[in-house]
């Protein structure tokens, strides 16, 4: 059988076509197998290079109502502010503290929840599980609403007894959240201060979700263990 020799010029063509070939395909391969681009871009913590924001994150401990002598080692969630003459949303007495553990919240509810004399258990978060009250940043720059209810709830708790100097403080980190207390929805406003050198002071004010008035102003005993 006789070799066919082809021209150089026509070698080069064919290499040239082959080539442009395999491009088109494997540009074909990667718009197919390209990721679907997300509708929401993830939010992130104002500070360092943080974990996605959500509200999965800051889950503080869980808060236990319990009938009244109850006399497990929990604390007092709340304490009332010195000045203030608010009707509590809870009572006080009955409304107790324990922190999280390595537990999923709902393992932790159920044990809990098993305890004599507990009613009712509810994880506590430090972020909203409603978009609508979301902050990724520690002091809600990102969230026009959150700002003016966290302005609400600072001049109440001044007006309550809150130490100013802990409410101006820049590394008093701002939370809002939402709670059921009792049978009531309401809104969490929680001024969180944890300095290495100093006490840690956690201020809290329930807001009405619809009204968005002040219910009432306490001190949270999530870190004072």
């Amino acid at each position: 059988m006789k070799n066919v020799r082809i021209p150089l010029k026509l070698q080069i063509w064919i290499l040239v076509i082959l080539a442009c070939a395999s491009v088109t395909v494997l540009g074909a391969t990667l718009v197919n197998h390209a990721p679907a681009a997300s509708s929401s871009i993830p939010r992130y913590f104002g500070a360092g290079s943080a974990p996605i924001c959500g509200n999965q994150l800051g889950l503080i401990g869980y808060s236990l109502s319990t009938e009244r002598g109850y006399t497990g080692q929990e604390k007092p969630e709340f304490s009332n502010l010195p000045s203030s003459h608010r009707q509590p949303v809870v009572d006080v007495s009955t409304t107790l503290f324990t922190k999280a553990d390595a537990e999923s919240p709902d393992q932790a509810s159920s044990r809990l929840l098993a305890r004599p004399h507990v009613l009712h258990v509810e994880p506590i978060y430090a972020l909203s599980s409603d978009p609508t009250y979301l902050s990724c940043d520690y002091h809600l720059r990102d969230n026009h609403l959150d700002q003016n209810l966290a302005n609400a709830a600072r001049a109440a708790l001044l007006n309550d007894g809150a130490d100013a100097s802990i409410l101006s403080d820049d590394r008093t980190m701002e939370f809002v959240s939402i709670r059921q207390l009792g049978n009531k929805e309401v809104l969490q406003i929680a001024f969180v201060y944890l300095p290495v050198d100093g006490p840690h002071v956690v201020y809290t004010a329930f807001l009405d979700k619809s009204s968005q008035n002040i219910l009432w102003t306490a001190q949270a005993n999530w870190y004072n263990s």
